[in-house]
């Protein structure tokens, strides 16, 4: 019990404390933070090769976890010894490209391609002007920032994802035993599903920091929609081998949303309040999460084990949550759909 205690409160911190990293990878920590999130994804593997020497060797679980103390204390060593400011990448400065954050960024981008389209409209033309200016949340303060629009929208949309991904890890096993009778192939698509999990974090570890980076937040939240989308369709489907598809997508889209989640925070935020802000975000997250247990009793109590209906309710709430990558683009970077990776008046 006093594992189960301190896992459920000391991972939360651990994980805190690594995201905040990202502050020392200055204009990358997009691609930073979805490498941290792809190894945490992936960390899983861990667990399954725990679970083969535990089994398949003469040595003890207990044993096994003696020898594994070895890496938190390493890991203390690391963290002792690490730097306190940005030693392999230039720091984000104010003056910087970018300096004010991702908006103000895309702001400038926006004013300056306007100015360069219409660059034959004479000086007193004020319609390259009538943009409004983002909101001043980048390293603003803690209250400005917690009550700002942009803060709740992403905030909501990753309390449903997180209700959505939890749900499906707890409910995977009795969801493949409503749809299949064979308790031995139920078991395979299980073991299938968690070497999927880790495998596909380890494999997207590399396409999610670049897709942050090269196409941006609008793009990005359009993938995990419509990844979201395609496993929550799939899983209505009463068909164990259709489920593979589910595994899939739902895979893919996980180390998505965690990158996405802490990268939006840095770039749109920065790093001031990056500790609190994303601990707010995840106690929200946390506790939308608590709603998997009515919808596991309306599913196994009121339906008699079958989930459609909960699935039914969790896909509209995918279909509704499109609204978010639409407003990041029509709103909130100002109709550019694909990252802005320059600024026309810098070129000219």
């Amino acid at each position: 019990m006093l594992g189960f205690l301190l896992l459920s409160l000391g991972g939360l911190f651990q994980f805190m404390a690594v995201m905040s990293f990202g502050e020392l990878a200055g204009t990358h920590s997009s691609a930073f933070l979805g490498v941290l999130c792809g190894a945490f994804d992936g960390s899983s593997l861990i667990l399954f090769g725990i679970a083969q020497l535990a089994t398949h060797t003469s040595l003890s679980l207990s044993e096994v976890m003696w020898g594994y103390l070895a890496v938190p204390l390493v890991c203390l060593l690391i963290g002792i010894g690490f730097p306190d400011s940005a030693f392999f990448i230039p720091a984000l400065s104010d003056s910087s490209p970018g300096g004010k954050g991702e908006l103000d960024r895309v702001y400038r981008y926006t004013i300056g391609s306007q100015r360069y389209s219409s660059s034959g409209a004479s000086d007193d033309d004020e319609s390259t002007t009538l943009i409004e200016h983002p909101p001043d949340i980048f390293n603003a303060s803690f209250r400005s920032q917690l009550t700002s629009l942009p803060y709740w929208m992403v905030t909501i949309v990753m309390g449903y994802l997180m209700l959505h991904i939890n749900f499906y890890i707890a409910s995977v096993e009795p969801q493949l035993k409503y749809i299949d009778n064979d308790s031995d192939r139920v078991s395979t698509f299980v073991s299938v599903f968690n070497l999927i999990l880790p495998g596909a974090g380890v494999a997207m570890t590399p396409v999610v920091g670049w897709v942050l980076v090269r196409f941006g937040f609008t793009t990005s939240f359009v993938i995990i929609c419509v990844s979201d989308l395609v496993w929550s369709v799939a899983c209505l489907v009463p068909n164990i081998w259709v489920q593979l598809i589910t595994f899939t997508f739902f895979s893919m889209s996980r180390p998505f949303v965690f990158a996405a989640m802490s990268a939006m925070i840095a770039e749109l935020f920065g790093f001031v309040n990056y500790g609190k802000l994303y601990g707010i975000l995840r106690f929200f997250g946390a506790v939308c999460t608590l709603l998997q247990y009515p919808l596991t009793y309306l599913a196994v109590d009121v339906f008699n084990g079958d989930f459609m209906w909960t699935n039914v309710i969790l896909l509209a709430c995918s279909l509704l949550s499109f609204l978010f990558p639409l407003y990041l683009w029509r709103t909130l970077f100002y109709g550019n759909c694909i990252r802005p990776s320059s600024d026309p008046l810098e070129q000219n």
